[in-house]
Parts: C-alpha cells; structure tokens; sequence
C-alpha cells in the first residue's frame, strides 16, 4: 500500500499536465540548430561572390556571408550562421563550428564582426558585437573599442 501512495504521489505532477518549462515560456531564445528570422540573410537571387585573394572562401559584398566548400556562412547580430544554399535555411551554429579558413579573412572582407577562431572557439555569440559594430579601425587586437581602457 505505501508503494501505491508513493508512486501516485511521483506520478501526480506528470498526470495533471506540469511540464517543464520552455525555451518559449522564457521569452526570445536563440538556441544551437534554430532557424534564422532575420532578414539579412534572405536572398531572393544568388549573391555575387567572389574569392578572397589567397584562400579558398569567397565572400559576398553584400554583406557578412561567405562560401567555403559546401556551405555558406553567414553573420548577423553576433551570430553565425550555416546554410548548405544561399536560399538557407539558415541556422545558428557555435562560433567554433565556421571554420578557421574564414576567421582569417582580411579586415576588408568584413562588416560586421570581429575576432579569429581563438576568439570565436569559446563562444556560441559574441555579446559585445554592438560595440564594434562598424568600428574596425578604431579598435584594439582584444577585441576592444580602442581608448576604453577594458581588456578581457
């Protein structure tokens, strides 16, 4: 009889209908593996790409999205993204998972991020994108705005 009650008492919770909480419940999430919902990234037509000199990633002007071998790579608001088409879908890898070959691209093939793979291997996004957001030749190898005195 004791078992009985202790398991009606473990299985109480389950049958009245509590569930774990949610990533929905929280608010706005961005986890490993969501889509995309920005706009962006969207391209009605193939974005022109173009190889960067001595590498084998090529890279759209149009914005923060490069090809290497059979993906493309994208970034927006301190986070990558990966599509195996420019169509997508694309969706939120870790920084560590884009591969080193594009972390190397030149300054000049960038708008809107920063860092290299030692950077980016810790990190799933980079929370201080807004910082630097445009300010690649006013900022420091530490990935700090230049003259603000902090060093991570």
């Amino acid at each position: 009889m004791k078992r009985l009650i202790l398991l009606a008492t473990l299985l109480a919770p389950l049958l009245a209908g509590i569930r774990p909480a949610s990533a929905a419940d929280a608010g706005v999430t961005i986890r490993i593996g969501d889509r995309y919902q920005g706009t962006r990234l969207n391209f009605l037509t193939q974005p022109t790409m173009t190889v960067v000199p001595r590498t084998r990633v090529y890279y759209s002007s149009d914005g923060d999205v490069y090809r290497y071998g059979r993906n493309y790579y994208g970034y927006d608001q301190g986070r990558w993204y990966r599509a195996s088409s420019y169509r997508g879908p694309w969706i939120y890898v870790r920084g560590r998972t884009v591969p080193r070959q594009i972390y190397s691209v030149p300054s000049e093939y960038r708008h809107g991020w920063q860092g290299d793979y030692k950077y980016w291997r810790t990190r799933d996004y980079d929370d201080r994108w807004e910082q630097y957001q445009g300010n690649g030749a006013n900022r420091d190898d530490n990935m700090t705005p230049a003259g603000s005195g902090e060093h991570h």
